[in-house]
């Protein structure tokens, strides 16, 4: 069963498989307390469990400054095991190469050109449970064209 949160710039869905799908529909400016929203939603969604993250901008997708930083320093006790970047501009792939490269967040993460692709990358994680610790080794890597 597909649990869902809609927000203001976005719909959050909790997959049976563990992986938590935002998805934001249109062009969107984030501010910070749209990020908190969404971690909110993300929380109330998978109930303190860990979770696969898939997040798809459909637009132009640019957050200020204030919620970049707030996101990149989650804590992985959040509940992120990983996380993949869907992007289906080249101006998004550009946003989420600088994200990636100038916060440094806290879980792997990735771009992706196709949902397939982050999936099946996301499903290398599925594994790691609540007690295990994330020993996986990683690398900021260049996203798949």
């Amino acid at each position: 069963m597909v649990q869902k949160i809609t927000t203001r710039i976005a719909e959050i869905s909790y997959l049976d498989s563990r992986i938590l799908r935002v998805e934001f529909p249109t062009d969107v400016y984030v501010e910070l307390e749209d990020t908190i929203q969404i971690h909110e939603a993300c929380e109330a969604l998978t109930k303190g469990q860990k979770y696969l993250k898939l997040v798809v901008a459909n637009g132009i997708l640019i957050s200020s400054k204030a919620a970049r930083s707030y996101r990149a320093t989650l804590k992985e006790s959040d509940g992120r095991i990983a996380e993949a970047l869907i992007y289906k501009s080249h101006g998004n792939k550009i946003v989420f190469n600088f994200y990636i490269t100038l916060h440094t967040p806290k879980v792997p993460t990735k771009l992706f050109s196709t949902e397939e692709k982050a999936i099946e990358w996301l499903k290398n994680f599925m594994y790691v449970t609540e007690s295990a610790e994330l020993t996986i080794p990683f690398r900021k890597s260049k996203s798949l064209i």
